[in-house]
């Protein structure tokens, strides 16, 4: 038991035990480890410094202050998707949501994925098991033609009915080929603005916004192991006055449709090739014969004047052989010593260099 009066000098050494009651002012500095047993109320005043650890519950009460201020570009949607649980469409055409080639729309849950692929592939997807990988759960089964090399996809809604069209340039949309659409359509009441949603559960659905009237809508739903199976189901809402009994999801017959288009083409673009060919050969032969025919001509008009010429030079030369052969024949008489060959022969000679008159008056 300790003193009731405390010692003048005190102790050198401490004491072996503690004292029962404790010291009534506290000591200069905090001991290094904790207590063995903290005490079961919290302190008046809270810590100056946070803990480093948070809680595992929420506090009671929210702060009295608000948040710092938001940032100045939106939260990024999860799954990097252009939208998020809903696109649509309005009335006027006015506003329009679409997917082009690798854009998407994730679920609320961010858990589904329906992607337009950039291949012309539109697909829903889904996160299996403990959101770990996206599988495959419903697909069109579409691919693009790109016969631009340069082609794109785009999904939207029109005339109450999903479509994806191919366009061979995204700036230039005035020619596409339909590559798949939903074959369901609504007599509408009084408004055609519709909204494709994507639900938590991984259904597709097109509805009416007035009167959210269900169109078409396609869903796939994720087992419960981890294997990657999957289910999907379809369903198309026709109009209360059709009663063609169709239940096929997609069509190809546009898409065909494109291709016999562009065959079309190519078998006319053939025939005006052959057209060509046989005229310009046509008109090489043409212009080959004209231009023999010419030459023939010409040839025909030097030979007719080279004859011509020979029959003029014998009829000038004729009366001057004459004249010789009658002079010459006169041996003896004159200074001309000549026979009768001779003096034809230097008159034909003269004949062709002087006219008739000045050879006669030259003998």
């Amino acid at each position: 038991h300790p003193t009731f009066e405390p010692t003048c000098d005190p102790t050198v050494e401490p004491t072996a035990r503690p004292t029962f009651e404790p010291t009534l002012l506290p000591t200069a500095a905090p001991t290094t480890s904790p207590t063995l047993s903290p005490t079961t109320a919290p302190t008046s005043a809270p810590s100056v410094s946070p803990t480093a650890s948070p809680t595992s519950a929420p506090s009671q009460s929210p702060t009295a202050s608000p948040s710092l201020p938001p940032t100045p570009s939106p939260t990024p949607i999860c799954n990097s998707a252009k939208f998020q649980s809903a696109m649509y469409k309005s009335e006027l055409g006015n506003h329009d949501d679409v997917l082009w080639g690798n854009e998407s729309m994730t679920s609320a849950n961010c858990r589904y994925l329906l992607k337009m692929h950039n291949n012309g592939n539109l697909a829903l997807h889904g996160l299996k098991g403990a959101y770990k990988t996206f599988v495959m759960l419903w697909e069109t089964h579409t691919k693009l033609y790109n016969y631009s090399s340069g082609s794109i996809a785009k999904l939207f809604m029109e005339n109450g009915k999903v479509v994806v069209n191919e366009y061979h340039f995204k700036a230039l949309q005035s020619r596409a080929i339909t590559l798949w659409q939903s074959n369901a359509s609504v007599m509408f009441e009084s408004s055609n603005e519709m909204v494709l949603t994507l639900t938590d559960d991984g259904c597709v659905e097109l509805k009416t916004v007035y009167k959210a009237r269900l169109i078409w809508n396609v869903c796939g739903a994720l087992g419960d192991d981890d294997d990657g199976d999957s289910t999907q189901t379809s369903t198309a809402v026709q109009s209360d006055s059709s009663d063609d009994g169709t239940d096929s999801n997609f069509t190809q017959s546009s898409a065909a449709n494109g291709e016999l288009w562009w065959i079309s083409i190519l078998v006319v673009a053939l025939l005006c090739a052959i057209v060509f060919a046989v005229f310009a050969i046509r008109k090489y032969f043409v212009a080959k014969s004209m231009s023999s025919s010419r030459n023939d001509r010409k040839s025909f008009q030097r030979e007719q004047a080279e004859r011509d010429e020979e029959l003029e030079n014998s009829q000038s030369l004729q009366p001057i052989e004459q004249w010789a052969k009658q002079t010459f024949e006169k041996k003896g008489e004159g200074n001309l010593d000549v026979d009768h060959e001779y003096g034809i022969e230097l008159a034909a000679e003269k004949a062709h260099v002087v006219d008739e008159t000045n050879y006669i008056s030259e003998f």
